[in-house]
């Protein structure tokens, strides 16, 4: 029972990510707004593009371009981080059930 269990968070997990990307090529609002899917593809381009460098040139690599290297990825990825939480704080708060006025 306990692999059932597993299965379906699993299962679950998949589907809630392809309907969350189908939202993101759609109008409708998504957990992937493009401007996070961008910064991500960017992000993963520099950062690969610095790990083909450093993989290319490691043996004649200096301590100082070694610490150059590293700044840029701590800054880039300070940045992305930074984005994302002004992302967040621009999402528009839906009302929930328990923030309805009641009745008396």
């Amino acid at each position: 029972m306990n692999q059932d269990k597993w299965y379906h968070k699993i299962a679950g997990s998949i589907r809630w990510f392809g309907f969350e990307v189908i939202k993101t090529l759609s109008n409708e609002p998504s957990f992937f707004a493009s401007k996070r899917l961008e910064r991500f593809v960017m992000f993963n381009i520099a950062m690969w593009t610095i790990i083909g460098f450093v993989k290319r040139n490691w043996d004649t690599m200096t301590v100082e371009q070694v610490s150059i290297i590293t700044g840029i990825l701590l800054v880039g990825g300070a940045w992305n981080a930074t984005q994302i939480r002004k992302d967040i704080k621009e999402i528009p708060q839906t009302p929930t059930k328990d923030d309805a006025p009641k009745e008396p």
